[in-house]
């Protein structure tokens, strides 16, 4: 099992908006955002640490994603912590399948991900 932690910080936000084009005012505009306490991170932002996990620490260096099935659980706002905890469930022929789960600083799961990788 490997982790890592992470600060959501607004200049993660800004610039994953200037990468993807994704400028949705939920992501930075706290008049509109009041469905949420303050302006939540991408979904697929949060998501991208999981690739950092997959592809640095656990399985490594060389690997790529086959499939993954991410579920969103709770937002993640600027200036959240997040802790990102992978294990490797099994490996077959150069394949492993894992769990990946992502939790905030309050240590409330905010992204479950079950994926299988090429090693």
């Amino acid at each position: 099992m490997k982790e890592f932690s992470q600060m959501i910080t607004e200049k993660e936000v800004s610039a994953f908006i200037e990468l993807t084009g994704d400028n949705n005012r939920i992501h930075w505009d706290k008049e509109y955002t009041k469905m949420f306490e303050r302006p939540v991170a991408h979904g697929m932002l949060i998501a991208s640490y999981i690739s950092r996990m997959i592809g640095t620490m656990l399985p490594g260096e060389g690997t790529v994603w086959n499939t993954a099935e991410i579920t969103w659980i709770k937002p993640v706002y600027i200036f959240d912590k997040i802790r990102v905890r992978a294990e490797i469930l099994r490996e077959r022929g150069g394949f492993a399948e894992l769990q990946v789960d992502v939790f905030n600083q309050n240590d409330e799961q905010v992204i479950k991900c079950h994926c299988w990788v090429k090693k």
